[in-house]
């Protein structure tokens, strides 16, 4: 077969990959054309026939047409500008349908008695669809034909097709694969934000609780409060399940920065329910900096490390670093450097265990969540993980349960407090859900920056958890609203702990 021959053979081949496509022009290009017709017709029609002929074209222009375009705009240009490796390499494109779009209310605003004015308008309005729909299939398409799976653009065909209609477009979206191990470049935004959450469900939780849900949408990912998971006797407002979903919400963050994507975030978006804390979309390409790169590295580097920390202090450079990441995300963070303050912080965490420990229904609580393995749910404290004396471990939450160790506890984090390079607090303007939420993304965002040059933390958040010590601790930090008390330094490394699945936390929208 002659080269040229063979040339044309597979050119042919590549154009039947975009046919859907094309023939959805072909049946619009008659209407289009009906544009310039009218143009040419109008100094002959009467003034009934022109206001009657004129509402159709923009009947057409504001209703098929308009739903076309905004198809293209949800489905065609993202992938297309996968290609070209730009986020604004469409915007031209795009461009053409607010040009149209000015247009056409150009139109209807028109005094249609003015016969050469609405027929520069209907020319306009023609010349522009003729040269936009040429660029498409002369230009754009082809990089579909060339680059792209048959499967991927009939899926862009089919979801086009089906919104044009008014039918509902989740209905043909693919089967998520919660398990990929791939991101999935050329997916649709529920497929790459399903990839995405097995990095969100890597952050802190109050008694590794995991208090979240995640509802996969279309184009978006809700976040929701899974209150069944709630701690009522330490947390009876769901503060800390709040300021944990929060920093899943953050590390969901890190995670579509690291993907060379920019997250648009709704915090609260529906006062009428308030499960739903945030509501996530992946906006505009944009290449992760350095800092993004560094903060993704971190999420799975930083594990809570109850161990005694090394003496050596941690860096003033890293620590206005920290006070910086936290203030950027709204909150604020007091360190605590003056002898005297940290003695009488480490006194109010170790009253607060006192206090916590007096309280059957505290222990029963917390006994709940201790395990030796829990390889079915994934969740909760491993006792290893709380370094309680080998002696008791077999039995350590039957003791918790049972007996007042509130002494002894107060002891060692007293000391485990004195001996820490850093004692912080953590606070925001505020104390509402939005605050709790707040507070959870300062917070992951400082453990992940602090993580990156080996400082760990935990948490020593007891006499912000009893009522009667939080306003003391309010007094001493001077910032707001304490939200976490935290201790960090250096430490050996420590297991991580569990992770329940995501087949356990994320559902898929059936409206």
């Amino acid at each position: 077969m002659p080269r040229a021959a063979s040339e044309e053979n597979l050119k042919t081949m590549a154009q039947q990959l975009t046919e859907p496509l094309r023939r959805r022009h072909e049946s619009l290009w008659p209407k289009v054309g009906r544009i310039a017709e009218v143009a040419r017709e109008l100094p002959s029609l009467e003034p009934a026939e022109r206001k009657a002929v004129v509402a159709e074209l923009a009947g057409f222009l504001r209703g098929e047409l308009r739903l076309h375009a905004e198809a293209e705009e949800a489905w065609l240009y993202p992938e297309i500008a996968l290609q070209l490796r730009h986020p604004f390499s469409l915007a031209g494109m795009a461009f053409d349908h607010r040009l149209l779009e000015e247009q056409v209310e150009a139109l209807e605003a028109a005094e249609l008695d003015d016969v050469p004015a609405v027929q520069e308008l209907l020319f306009r309005i023609y010349t522009t669809l003729e040269i936009h729909f040429r660029k498409e299939e002369e230009v754009y398409l082809p990089m579909l034909e060339y680059e792209y799976e048959s499967s991927s653009v009939a899926s862009i065909a089919q979801s086009m097709a089906r919104y044009e209609l008014g039918e509902p477009v989740h209905d043909v979206r693919p089967d998520i694969d919660l398990e990929a191990r791939d991101f999935p470049r050329r997916g649709l935004p529920a497929e790459k934000l399903a990839y995405l959450l097995q990095y969100a469900v890597l952050a802190p939780s109050s008694h590794n609780s995991q208090p979240w849900r995640f509802r996969l949408r279309d184009d978006a990912v809700e976040l929701l409060a899974d209150r069944s998971r709630a701690l009522p006797v330490v947390d009876p407002d769901d503060r800390e399940l709040t300021m944990s979903c929060g920093a899943a919400l953050l590390t969901l963050r890190a995670a579509i920065r690291q993907h060379g994507l920019m997250p648009e975030v709704e915090l609260l978006p529906d006062g009428s329910d308030p499960d739903l804390l945030a509501r996530v979309r992946l906006g505009e390409r944009r290449p992760p900096a350095r800092a993004d790169r560094l903060l993704f590295w971190a999420i799975s580097a930083r594990q809570t490390n109850r161990n005694a920390f090394e003496p050596r202090p941690v860096p003033e450079e890293l620590l206005a670093e920290l006070r910086l990441a936290v203030e950027e995300e709204g909150a604020q963070v007091k360190i605590f450097e003056h002898d005297e303050d940290r003695r009488r912080l480490a006194d109010l965490v170790a009253e607060a265990d006192k206090r916590q420990f007096a309280d059957g229904s505290f222990r029963r609580e917390l006994a709940a969540w201790m395990h030796r393995s829990r390889r079915r749910s994934r969740d909760g404290m491993p006792i290893e993980s709380l370094h309680i004396p080998k002696p008791i471990d077999p039995i350590a939450p039957f003791v918790v349960r049972t007996f007042d160790v509130g002494r002894g506890v107060a002891a060692h984090d007293r000391k485990i407090a004195d001996g820490s390079p850093v004692l912080a607090v953590l606070g925001t303007p505020g104390d509402e859900p939005r605050d709790w939420l707040i507070a959870g993304q300062a917070l992951a965002r400082l453990l992940l920056r602090a993580a990156q040059d080996g400082v760990s933390a935990s948490f020593l958040n007891q006499p912000i958890e009893v009522a009667e010590l939080r306003a003391p601790v309010s007094e001493l930090a001077r910032i707001g609203v304490p939200q976490i008390v935290l201790r960090m330094g250096y430490g050996p490394p420590v297991k991580p702990t569990p992770r329940r699945p995501l087949s356990d936390v994320v559902q898929l929208d059936e409206e």
